[in-house]
Formats: C-alpha cells, sequence, structure tokens
C-alpha cells in the first residue's frame, strides 16, 4: 500500500502546477477520483495475494488429507479447526507485518 502512495504522488505531482484558474475544480476532482483508482487497484492486488495464498493452503491441506489423518489419530474438529484458525492468523498477521 505503501508503493500506491509513492505511485500516485510521483504520478501527480507536476499536474498541479500546469493547472490553469478556470479549469481547477474540474480538474481536481479528476485528480482525486485518479488517485482513488489507483489506490484502490493496489489494495485490490493486495487481498487477492493474500487470498489466493489462503486457498492455497486450504487446497493443499485437502490433498495431503491432514484432516482425516489428524481424525483417525484422535483430533475432535473443534481443535482442529480452532488451531487452524490460529495458524493461519498468526501466519496472516507475521507476513503482513513485513510488508
Amino acid at each position: 500500500m505503501i508503493l500506491s502512495v509513492v505511485i500516485v504522488v510521483l504520478a501527480f505531482k507536476n499536474l498541479n502546477e500546469k493547472m490553469d484558474e478556470k479549469n481547477f475544480a474540474d480538474i481536481e476532482k479528476y485528480i482525486d477520483m485518479m488517485k482513488l483508482g489507483v489506490f484502490a487497484m493496489f489494495c485490490t492486488f493486495a487481498y487477492s495475494f493474500n487470498s489466493s495464498t489462503f486457498c492455497a493452503t486450504l487446497v493443499l491441506e485437502r490433498e495431503k488429507r491432514l484432516k482425516y489423518a489428524l481424525n483417525v489419530m484422535g483430533c475432535r474438529i473443534v481443535p482442529y479447526w480452532l488451531g487452524t484458525l490460529k495458524f493461519y492468523n498468526s501466519y496472516f498477521f507475521i507476513r503482513n507485518s513485513h510488508f
């Protein structure tokens, strides 16, 4: 998300200096909408990478049949899902805190 702010600032840096007084209000609204659009695009990319990683780990769990193996070993459903939730929350918190 920091990258999106830097790109928006660099892209629209000199545009404010080139505007004349007559079209200032219209162009300012256009610039604000463009900034919002670029920021929304980068937010969408950030969330799509996180959700694709989460879906990939669920598919991996299904392929390896980890839930079935844990059920055979005596793990009940509620502790399995609570442990999975705790693991994924901590994993994504650590992963996203670095970026």
